[in-house]
């Protein structure tokens, strides 16, 4: 049998397979058909080339040569695992991972990897533990479940900046400032004057603190005033607190402070930061977070209060006056006519209160009475700078106190600064009497105490009818406050009792008579009340006089019962002698005082009437003169 030199193995249109003897010639490329047999000198020589091209159609590889003298072809297949595909064009055949969704445990597996993890046993391992894990379970899988794992171990990172904080300015100063007119926008923020705004002074900015900011190891930190760079720093981690441009950074520590290790947080904000007159804008920048919002606010140059100049006051209507003394005061429907300028209004910014002007009165004479700017003719929005007085149109104020006094007119004035200290606007004093003030001496009102109400519970009343001197002679008669005062007639006005030598037709409202003319002598008041079995009373009085006298007409001005009592008026100011009726026939003195003789200071003091009371008196009547000399005066009177 002739010796096989060479075979071919040949697939049409595929390619072919040649292998050959070491003395034979043969080649293959590709498209080679020739074939041949021999009995030469080689027979029997093994075959050592082999050569080929693409053999075959099929899903084949060649193996090999098996043995040294025989050639062994052999066509293993290749069969497609879980996320593997097989596939050929007749040439190539490729393998490809699917990623057809398989899980294990509830963990997608993405991408294929269903490379199972194998036999732990055979190297001394076991697949117990917080991770359901079998020797089946792809690699994929599993580290899935390791990283859903070690995702509950590792802490949060700290918020990225700004964590969705608002920045606010928090050196902002101000009562209500609207911004003024004229005001140099340097942020093109587009407000308008007249338009509300947040206001500095100082020329500089401060803003709220961002804490346990991060990343802190990345980007830049940035803080823009007016859209451009006041201050900036490269965050890296560590050594990053200070001060840039007036944007602080602090307290960079590791995140979470329980846990180092993992994160680094800082914390940010702006202290001092240098703004322009006008309008202004800030904001802060993380390049790798976020930014902040950006707040609009204004540097004002205006620290001073307003103050209130040339003022005025004129009566513009008395309404219904009240008299006391003959003196008139403004009693109800009175009304003033007020002027004056104010300093100070506007810098960058004005007051946009309702009330920039407030007049009232001291010792409560006018109640406070609010003013607009446009009740004083002052335009709005207000020109910046504006800080020379501005004159006002004058307003009216209403006189409603409810007291029986007299004061002084004031008034407020108010900026973005608040106001300064009431401003006196004129010297003018202003007399008020209205309602049923209490604690003040009225004339026909002096309250009496505790002794019932027989005849009547009336206060006691002034009464005139008596000449002059400190025991007069007299009989009471009604006293008429309109009336022009007698030269000895001391004066009760603004709710004072007083030895009063006052011009009021000068430097008052509204215009009274001249008391100053011929009046520089002792001057008196005589009181009257009417209870039935009074044998004691007190007096109680604050302030300063000359002397008092008791007389209970029918009683003490009665010689049988009291020859001593000079046209029947005993004496507070000299002790009770202890025995009888006052002024009785041993009673030289008259003395009336128990406890305590009034010699002119103020107090509480007892008077009696001995064993007489004023049921006997005509029509039960008490009667109190007092005397006051020069530059005396009494501020509260009462009878218990």
């Amino acid at each position: 049998m002739p010796d096989i030199t060479s075979v071919r193995v040949k697939n049409t249109g595929h390619g072919e397979l040649e292998f050959a003897t070491s003395n034979s010639s043969s080649s293959s490329n590709g498209t080679s058909s020739s074939s041949s047999t021999s009995s030469d000198t080689s027979s029997g020589a093994p075959i050592t080339d082999l050569n080929g091209t693409n053999i075959g159609t099929g899903l084949g590889v060649f193996a090999g040569v098996s043995g040294s003298t025989d050639v062994t072809l052999e066509f293993k297949t290749i069969q497609a695992g879980d996320g593997i595909s097989l596939s050929q064009d007749g040439q190539t055949i490729t393998i490809t991972a699917t990623g057809n969704g398989t899980t294990s445990n509830g963990v997608a597996i993405s991408n294929g990897f269903a490379l199972a993890l194998g036999n732990a046993a055979t190297y001394g391992y076991s697949w117990t533990g917080p991770i359901s894990l079998t020797d089946n379970t792809p690699v994929s899988a599993a580290m899935a479940q390791f990283n859903q794992l070690f995702s509950l171990l590792v802490p949060s990172a700290p918020p990225a900046f700004p964590n969705s904080n608002a920045l606010t300015i928090t050196n902002a100063a101000g009562n209500i400032p609207l911004l003024a007119f004229g005001v140099t926008d340097h942020a093109n923020s587009g407000l308008s004057a007249g338009s509300a705004v947040t206001r500095v002074t100082g020329g500089s900015v401060s803003t709220n603190t961002f804490a346990n900011m991060g990343p802190a190891n990345t980007g830049q930190m940035q803080l823009l005033v007016n859209g451009g760079f006041a201050g900036t720093h490269t965050m890296t981690g560590s050594g990053d607190s200070g001060t840039y441009g007036g944007m602080v950074i602090s307290n960079e520590q590791a995140y979470p402070p329980t846990q180092p290790g993992f994160y680094t947080s800082f914390n940010v904000g702006v202290t001092g930061a240098t703004a322009l007159q006008g309008v202004d804008s800030v904001q802060l920048k993380h390049t790798a977070a976020g930014s902040t919002n950006t707040v609009f606010f204004v540097a004002d140059t205006l620290t001073s209060t307003p103050t209130v100049s040339g003022g005025s006051i004129a009566q513009s209507s008395a309404g219904t006056l009240a008299y006391s003394s003959s003196v008139p005061h403004y009693g109800t429907g009175a009304s003033l006519l007020i002027n004056a300028s104010i300093a100070n209004l506007a810098g960058q910014t004005y007051y946009g209160g309702s009330d920039p002007f407030i007049v009232s009165g001291t010792n409560s004479i006018i109640s406070a009475q609010a003013y607009t700017y446009a009740n004083l003719s002052i335009t709005t929005p207000i020109a910046q700078n504006t800080f020379s007085a501005q004159p006002i149109n004058p307003v009216l104020v209403n006189v409603n106190g409810t007291t029986f006094g007299q004061g002084y007119v004031q008034a407020v004035a108010k900026n973005v600064n608040g106001a300064a200290g009431a401003t006196s606007l004129s010297n003018t004093v202003v007399l008020v009497f209205n309602g049923s003030p209490t604690g003040v001496v009225n004339e026909l009102s002096v309250p009496v105490l505790n002794h019932g109400a027989l005849p009547n519970n009336n206060n006691a009343i002034r009464v005139g009818g008596f000449s002059a001197g400190d025991t007069p002679t007299g009989t009471a008669n009604a006293w008429v406050s309109s009336l022009g005062l007698q030269q000895t007639d001391a004066a009760v006005v603004a709710g004072v009792l007083s030895n009063n030598q006052t011009n009021y037709s000068m430097g008052y409202l509204p215009v009274g008579p001249n008391l100053s003319q011929n009046r520089n002598n002792a001057q008196y008041v005589t009181f009257m009340f009417n209870r039935s079995s009074v044998s004691t009373f007190t007096i109680n009085v604050t302030g300063t006089y000359a002397g008092v006298w008791i007389k209970l007409p029918g009683v003490s001005d009665n010689n049988t019962i009291s020859p001593n009592a000079t046209n029947g008026w005993w004496n507070a100011g000299v002790p009770y002698s202890g025995a009888g009726v006052p002024g009785n026939a041993s009673d030289a003195t008259a003395g009336c005082a128990v406890g305590g003789a009034m010699l002119g200071a103020s107090g509480s003091y007892s008077i009696t009437f001995g064993p007489q009371t004023s049921t006997n008196a005509t029509g039960n009547a008490i009667l109190v003169r007092i005397r006051l000399n020069a530059g005396q005066s009494i501020t509260s009177l009462s009878f218990s």
